[in-house]
């Protein structure tokens, strides 16, 4: 197979995968290195596909038509409420694609993270917690955005309600 259809199959795996798929799956399936999958993923994305890499693989954003896509208002809690904040989001539907902190000096600044369901927060958290520097919110004292991805405003505005009702959102 040629590299024209060996990206066409990657989209469509993509696609139609209920998970994310690893590199290095899409590499065996393919018959080429991870390398070579990690450069077709680079160019699938300047074409324009909406392809997230998270920690346990590659995966399609939901599209406009599939679901709602907003920013919470701001959202404030302590490094110990980090996986209750997070817990929340995605048990009651969301994705949490970002974290969005406004810096004094450089403006805002943005981390996609990309937590689709409950072992992707468990995976952050724990990778989380090893890190010397600890979160991007911490430079802002806990404030920070996330960016969600939900089935609609409805939910949307479930989360948030849920996140409020907890004493994250700051008003």
């Amino acid at each position: 197979m040629d590299s024209g259809e060996r990206r066409k199959r990657i989209l469509h795996t993509l696609e139609t995968a209920a998970v994310p798929i690893s590199a290095s799956t899409l590499a065996a399936q393919s018959g080429v290195s991870r390398q070579v999958i990690v450069g077709d993923i680079a160019l699938l994305r300047a074409e324009g596909a909406d392809i997230l890499a998270t920690a346990r693989g590659y995966t399609m954003m939901p599209t406009a038509k599939d679901a709602f896509r907003g920013r919470t208002a701001s959202v404030h809690h302590s490094l110990a409420e980090t996986r209750e904040e997070l817990m929340t989001i995605v048990r009651m539907g969301g994705a949490v694609l970002d974290v969005i902190v406004e810096h004094p000096f450089y403006g805002e600044i943005t981390g996609a993270l990309n937590l689709f369901n409950e072992e992707d927060v468990e995976e952050f958290i724990e990778h989380q917690a090893g890190l010397p520097n600890g979160l991007l919110s911490d430079i802002t004292g806990g404030v920070h955005m996330h960016t969600l991805a939900c089935k609609n405003k409805v939910e949307f505005d479930r989360i948030v309600a849920a996140l409020d009702s907890l004493g994250f959102i700051v008003k």
